[in-house]
């Protein structure tokens, strides 16, 4: 039988994690192990009687993408299951998740991510989410989040199966995305399409986001801001500097006409500043004070 390792980045939400293991005790398919790199300020460390081998450590990094590359080089499963920390899971989340990947049909499955009651977040896509290549990055990448069976372009980071050797041997997880993360599961799947791999989408793997309103790995209310920086980086990468001018130009833009309509004009000539400090081209590539690989 395959070994699965889950890997679950936390901080400061223990009782939501207690829970969690709660549900990946009680899956109709067997977990290997479960890993959770904890980068809460004060470590207590999580025991109890599981079926499964528990590896809880604590991470001495800040933010959710290296929080997860390290539990993985910890983990000896050969398939990887990626669950928010403030998350539930029905009883053959396993099963579903992974099985696509155990058919042969595909290297990653992403999972459906619902509400606390368990409806689908569905996501229609508009034809003018594809008027120019900016728009399809992040639009396109956009989890399906419906019942159905489908191949896709979505490798959501907290709903997330994929062949171990293949997440390591393209690098894992973006860490110019910490501290705050926002889009890191976005390039993730943009970075397998582009090695040829295909992500498949089982809506029978249902998790239930709670969405804690304190703790987890990026500061609550902040994502908007990184996001777009982020997604900047993301276009520089994939795209190019003219794709990137674009974006840019759009987003400025948006911020103006919020200006002219007298809306939060304080706040958007900060934003504004703020977004074109942190997206020259030069700070983009350097990223965390690393220099990255342009994929143009």
């Amino acid at each position: 039988m395959i070994g699965i390792s889950v890997i679950i980045a936390t901080r400061e939400r223990r009782s939501y994690v207690l829970n969690l293991l709660k549900d990946i005790e009680n899956q109709s398919y067997p977990v290997y192990e479960v890993v959770v790199s904890d980068q809460s300020a004060e470590f207590q460390e999580l025991t109890g009687d599981y079926s499964f081998g528990l590896n809880h450590f604590k991470h001495p990094g800040t933010g959710p993408c290296c929080s997860r590359n390290d539990a993985v080089r910890q983990a000896s499963g050969e398939l990887l299951v990626f669950i928010d920390d403030d998350a539930r899971i029905e009883s053959d989340f396993i099963y579903e998740i992974t099985k696509p990947i155990l058919d042969k049909r595909s290297i990653a499955c992403a999972g459906a991510i619902c509400d606390q009651n368990g409806n689908y977040k569905y996501y229609e896509k508009n034809i003018s989410d594809f008027k120019n290549e900016f728009n399809w990055i992040i639009s396109f990448t956009k989890n399906p989040n419906h019942p159905y069976e489908q191949y896709c372009y979505s490798a959501p980071a907290g709903c997330l199966a994929i062949e171990r050797k293949i997440f390591v041997d393209i690098g894992m997880f973006d860490t110019f995305f910490d501290p705050n993360g926002a889009g890191e599961d976005r390039e993730l799947a943009i970075r397998l399409m582009s090695r040829g791999y295909a992500t498949y989408y089982n809506g029978r793997a249902k998790l239930l986001h709670i969405g804690a309103g304190s703790g987890g790995r990026r500061d609550i209310g902040s994502t908007p801001n990184y996001f777009q920086k982020n997604m900047a980086y993301v276009i520089l990468k994939y795209l190019g500097e003219k794709e990137l001018f674009c974006y840019k130009r759009n987003v400025i833009l948006f911020r103006l006409k919020n200006i002219f309509r007298l809306k939060n004009i304080r706040s958007n000539i900060k934003l504004i500043l703020r977004f074109i400090t942190e997206t020259k081209i030069k700070k983009l590539k350097e990223g965390n004070n690393k220099k990255i690989k342009i994929e143009n």
